[in-house]
């Protein structure tokens, strides 16, 4: 219902109330038929009035308490509707929620998991003018770096390493940086 027809529902039934509260001011001896003369008094002071036929304001008063009637439904059904609007949306809330918890659960979880390097490292040797080669680290990875440069200065040696997370993945590192940073390291133990 739009509001111009709610206004109207409105001023009808204001109307209607005025009419039977005036109705109802009256002794039961003075109705004799089914009209009522209704007397006031305007602002100005000047008394006036109308017969009013009791018939028509009881069918008045019937059309507007059916059209209230009608409006508390509409609204009752649409308040009920946006209930069922914010459960499911609570509901589907509530399972994003689960969802979002697994995950950080799986997160957790895959974070926790050590890091396994051994055995997993591998090198990419290249020289300058040929084609990169593939090598297997043979015994100790800083005394065969070492031995693979003092073979060939010229080489740039990458140091590939798989890291296992649960997903997998692999981690480049320069072998030149490997080494400075082994000596650092053996230099602060001492």
């Amino acid at each position: 219902m739009s509001n111009i027809d709610k206004r109207a529902l409105r001023d009808s039934a204001e109307s209607t109330i005025g009419i039977l509260e005036s109705i109802a001011g009256f002794e039961p001896s003075d109705i004799d038929g089914d009209t009522v003369e209704l007397r006031f008094e305007t602002e100005d002071g000047f008394d006036t009035g109308c017969d009013v036929s009791i018939v028509d304001q009881c069918k008045k008063a019937a059309d507007v308490i059916r059209a209230l009637l009608d409006e508390l439904e509409a609204a009752e059904n649409r308040t009920a509707e946006v209930e069922s609007q914010r459960r499911m949306a609570f509901m589907a809330c509530n399972r994003w929620e689960d969802k979002f918890r697994e995950a950080e659960k799986r997160i957790a979880e895959l974070e926790r998991n050590e890091i396994r390097e051994e055995g997993n490292q591998f090198l990419v040797v290249r020289h300058p003018g040929k084609i990169p080669v593939v090598k297997h680290c043979a015994g100790e990875l800083e005394g065969f770096l070492r031995q693979l440069l003092e073979h060939d200065p010229m080489a740039t040696i990458d140091i590939i390493t798989h890291r296992y997370y649960g997903v997998g993945g692999q981690w480049v590192q320069d072998a030149d940086e490997y080494l400075q940073m082994m000596a650092a390291a053996a230099g602060k133990g001492e």
